[in-house]
């Protein structure tokens, strides 16, 4: 028996956060997915020093500009390979941004 998640019609993509549109009008924010891999960049055992993260970045964690597209089940999908599906959006998305910081351990 499939679950029926909210259907996510519009994103768009600020520091680390997507916010959400939904069918139904509401609008709720997520956390993308380099915000647990910078998380764990900036915290690895043994430290990693500015100039060296600096060096390793590339860039990939640019988040202007991004091409964001809405499939047709409501999974968004931002720079044609960052997929979050709608069972990740309803499980992880919140009404405000603070709370979305709230949740972190």
């Amino acid at each position: 028996m499939a679950e029926n998640f909210p259907k996510a019609v519009r994103a768009e993509q600020g520091a680390h956060v997507l916010k959400v549109y939904f069918a139904d009008g509401s609008v709720r924010y997520l956390l993308d997915h380099t915000a647990k891999a910078d998380q764990d960049f900036w915290t690895k055992k043994g430290g990693m020093t500015i100039k060296n993260a600096l060096a390793t970045r590339n860039g990939w964690w640019a988040w202007m500009g991004n091409e964001i597209t809405v499939n047709a089940d409501g999974a968004i999908v931002v720079n044609g390979r960052d997929v979050y599906p709608p069972a990740e959006i309803a499980a992880n998305s919140r009404e405000t941004v603070a709370g979305l910081y709230h949740q972190r351990s």
